[in-house]
């Protein structure tokens, strides 16, 4: 059930974080902008495919290359804690807009902000990071 209030809990719950977005903004060491959302202590991240049992190589032609829209809103969809417990059905998900990129050819992040391309942009949803086994919690930053 949605109302008001909560959407504005959620809305000021929810830091997505770029560098554009202001003094003190996240940059990695080498002053590349990344975006990242937390809820509340949680850190969310993106689940990847993975190939077969090997948890460290994605599944061809999955697409883990995202860049954040840092101003547009986030839904949280909150589920019934399961009875017992399974790793695909996390009681607790993050819808943002993200669009595709290409981080090149070691999964670097862009050095700088990309252009947007409202047709591109697409929902993306993410999961608490312990929920996963492979992964990405770090993305490009769009303007």
């Amino acid at each position: 059930m949605k109302t008001p209030f909560l959407l504005l809990l959620a809305f000021l719950a929810i830091f997505l974080t770029s560098k554009g977005a202001g003094p003190g903004s996240p940059a990695c060491a080498d002053k590349t902008p990344y975006s990242a959302v937390r809820y509340g202590p949680l850190l969310f991240a993106l689940p990847i495919s993975t190939k077969g049992n090997d948890l460290n190589t994605p599944k061809p032609g999955t697409n883990f290359q995202f860049a954040f829209q840092p101003e547009s809103a986030a839904e949280v969809a909150r589920k019934p804690m399961p009875a017992r417990w399974s790793w695909g059905k996390t009681p607790l998900q993050i819808t943002v807009k993200a669009m595709p990129v290409v981080f090149g050819p070691n999964f670097e992040l862009p050095k700088e902000p990309v252009p947007k391309e409202q047709e591109k942009m697409e929902d993306l949803t993410l999961v608490p990071f312990g929920c996963t086994a492979f992964r990405v919690s770090m993305f490009g930053v769009t303007r």
